[in-house]
């Protein structure tokens, strides 16, 4: 997947709640997002793990926005371990960092 240099403001242009999600306060910007939405999470990257959000099938507008950053999710109906078996959509550490370093940059940083 090609990286995504759009920001996060032209993306989302015309939502300002979702464009109000757009706080560079973390070089994590997919942290950020997720925090910004109030969802539950279990990050787990640091012992090479998975990063989940908790929640079903209702997260799925919000997973393909994130893929459009360059974080592609995948959606387990179970869970794993991290999320106590329930519903949960999950980004290997691997993927992460990729979005991470290919993902959305603040205005002030692109050219």
């Amino acid at each position: 997947m090609e990286c995504g240099m759009q920001t996060y403001k032209k993306l989302l242009e015309g939502n300002p709640s979702e464009t109000e999600m757009l706080a560079y306060d973390t070089d994590d910007w997919i942290l950020g997002a997720i925090n910004a939405e109030g969802l539950e999470f279990a990050d787990k990257r640091g012992s090479g793990g998975n990063l989940w959000v908790v929640g079903g099938e209702a997260l799925q507008g919000f997973m393909r926005a994130m893929e459009k950053l360059g974080a592609k999710f995948t959606y387990a109906p179970g869970g794993g371990k991290a999320t106590k078996n329930r519903a949960a959509w999950y980004i290997p550490a691997s993927a992460a960092e990729r979005a991470l370093d290919c993902g959305p940059k603040p205005e002030s940083e692109e050219g």
